[in-house]
């Protein structure tokens, strides 16, 4: 899908509203295993511009299975 115009100039607006959530998010320690606080900013964020839960926002992905990989 090629962008339209519009897709364009919607991008164009927010574009440092983009830069600043994501050097925001960036600041937050998140070490290998200890992403919590990246994980509650982001949760917070979704929830505070109006994004919905769905049945699968309850899953919790056990990670220590993967910590040898």
């Amino acid at each position: 899908m090629a962008l339209t115009e519009k897709m364009t100039a919607y991008a164009e607006s927010v574009r440092e509203e983009v830069i600043q959530l994501v050097r925001d998010m960036c600041a937050i320690p998140a070490p290998s295993h200890h992403e919590e606080k990246r994980a509650e900013f982001c949760k917070n964020w979704f929830e505070k511009n109006g994004f919905k839960k769905n049945d699968n926002s309850e899953i919790e992905i056990d990670l220590e299975e993967f910590q040898d990989i």
